[in-house]
């Protein structure tokens, strides 16, 4: 590969990355989660060592005056910025695994120790080459640790692709979870495959413009759940609603009877008059999450619009769909007076089966809708404040 060409390739992956970067930087609505925020970090030291593997190419052999200090300088920064991918690839996969905060701040301590030794062995080659050397003629020739440079990065990187391959095989097979999975595992492909060939082509920098492909995989990952999914509370939107019911009312892949189930929130407006709208939308996201932690793997789960949520839900009986939605009703007054809030977490419940006779899907969705505000109407004002936990059983 010319020299010219290796750069006009890393230039282009630049211009990339630099592309994917102005996006997140543009859609603020994202800036609140976790994952996103370090993906941008991820674009952000891509393209920073992309600059850097591109000035180490531009330098080399170069012979005006400093010419050799400044080729010093941006490989040794290069260098230490190697692991920073891996670093910042295992944070990211630690959120998209739910690790909890406590336990996520100890292992960036963990992880953090390969970034700091790779960073002392650069400090060190300023002196005493250990992953390059610069000859009398300016010319980059790998030092006698070269390896090592690659070793620090692996070493993250692995240990978490590992991690999250034991994740996929303890979810369900062909569970929403375990299929989120699949983007994170294939991430590390792209870079291991250009590692190998940089190994053996001295010289050629590949490594971090097959990064961009890996950067690229999990960019469309999370464009896609952000088109499938409500940015406040994780369920599905409305959007993906439809598709589903249409398939699962086609009978091809139901076992049981099929039933729509719509939840209204009780009191948004009143917590969001008196405890304001931030309390609002922590209310629903408990909702959201009790939900999600109380349907199976197999049920939709989504948020309808506003403060309604829908559930698809195949069950042999009538009284397994009851049973669903009480427990739904109990853990959600156990889950407000766990948090001590000022207010209760309560929602208003209809349902309908789905039956061949209807014309339109959109028939069940308006009868489920009419039970549900004729059950809201029955709880009446009272029913909502604090309901004890056998509320939901006298009701279903």
């Amino acid at each position: 590969m010319s020299a010219v060409l290796y750069i006009q390739t890393n230039i282009f992956a630049i211009i990339v990355l630099f592309i994917l970067w102005l996006h997140f930087r543009h859609d603020k609505a994202d800036k609140f989660l976790s994952d996103q925020r370090v993906f941008e970090w991820m674009l952000l030291s891509n393209i920073i060592i992309l600059v850097l593997d591109v000035g180490t190419g531009a330098l080399d052999g170069q012979n005006f005056e400093g010419a050799y200090t400044i080729n010093l300088i941006v490989t040794v920064l290069y260098y230490a910025a190697n692991p920073l991918m891996g670093f910042l690839y295992c944070i990211f996969c630690e959120i998209k695994l739910g690790t909890p905060q406590s336990k996520l701040k100890n292992r960036l301590l963990v992880y953090s120790a390969p970034v700091f030794m790779n960073l002392i062995c650069c400090i060190i080659n300023g002196f005493t080459p250990v992953f390059f050397i610069l000859d009398s003629e300016n010319l980059y020739v790998r030092g006698p640790l070269f390896f090592l440079s690659f070793s620090f990065s692996y070493i993250l990187i692995f240990y978490i692709f590992f991690r999250v391959l034991h994740r996929v095989r303890a979810e369900e097979k062909y569970s929403r979870q375990r299929k989120s999975y699949w983007p994170l595992i294939a991430f590390p492909i792209p870079p291991i495959i250009g590692s190998i060939l940089q190994v053996y082509l001295e010289g050629v920098s590949i490594i971090w413009v097959s990064t961009v492909i890996s950067m690229l995989i999990i960019y469309v990952k999370i464009q896609n759940t952000q088109m499938s999914t409500d940015s406040l509370t994780g369920l599905y939107n409305r959007k993906q609603m439809m598709p589903y019911l249409d398939w699962k009312a086609s009978g091809k892949n139901r076992k049981n009877d099929l039933y729509i189930i719509l939840m209204d929130m009780d009191n948004l407006k009143y917590i969001n008059d008196n405890y304001g709208h931030v309390s609002g939308d922590e209310a629903l996201v408990d909702i959201a999450e009790t939900i999600k932690g109380t349907v199976t793997k197999d049920d939709f789960a989504g948020r309808y619009g506003g403060d309604e949520f829908i559930l698809i839900a195949e069950r042999s009986s009538e009284d397994e769909i009851r049973e669903l939605i009480g427990n739904i009703g109990c853990k959600l007054t156990q889950r407000s007076r766990i948090r001590n809030s000022q207010y209760s977490l309560s929602v208003s419940v209809g349902y309908a089966l789905w039956q061949r006779e209807y014309e339109d899907i959109k028939d069940i969705i308006a009868i489920a809708d009419e039970r549900m505000y004729q059950e809201k109407k029955k709880k009446g004002s009272a029913a909502s404040l604090w309901p004890s936990t056998d509320f939901y059983q006298r009701r279903f």
